[in-house]
């Protein structure tokens, strides 16, 4: 039996990226957060977070990036990414929500969790946000909340 690689989940806005100037936007009545995702280039890396990926990276494990940002911005992503993240694998999967998709992050994620854990050992998750980690734990994945909810 083929054993499968392990694997950590790690959110973006929020977990991974500092996107504080993003979401203070949206807390001033911006309805549509979409066109925020515009300023993905300002964003900072939490450096706790960089260095959880650093040792994961350095053990062997593929990390997984699973955000709830439209894919019209992957290639925003991608070039964040690169810019920020010195893995030495730099072995990591960006699982994004298709842009006509109309359901809350965490049905997304559920869904997304589901086909993962059926190709990967998952050993971990980091996410900011309640009903996301909720949903991981609900899935067997054990999830650290890094959020203020």
């Amino acid at each position: 039996m083929k054993t499968k690689r392990e694997a950590i989940i790690v959110d973006l806005d929020g977990t991974l990226c500092d996107n504080a100037v993003r979401a203070n936007f949206k807390s001033n009545n911006h309805k549509d957060y979409w066109p925020l995702y515009e300023y993905i280039p300002f964003d900072k890396p939490n450096k706790w977070c960089v260095d959880i990926m650093d040792m994961a990276d350095l053990y062997g494990c593929k990390i997984i990036f699973l955000t709830a940002r439209p894919k019209k911005y992957e290639q925003k992503t991608r070039d964040w990414l690169i810019k920020h993240l010195t893995l030495v694998s730099f072995s990591y999967d960006l699982i994004m929500m298709p842009n006509d998709y109309r359901y809350q992050p965490p049905v997304f994620k559920k869904a997304r969790i589901k086909e993962l854990n059926k190709k990967y050992n998952i050993l971990f998750a980091l996410d900011d946000q309640r009903a996301n980690v909720d949903v991981m734990r609900e899935e067997g994945i054990m999830c650290l909340h890094c959020g203020n909810d």
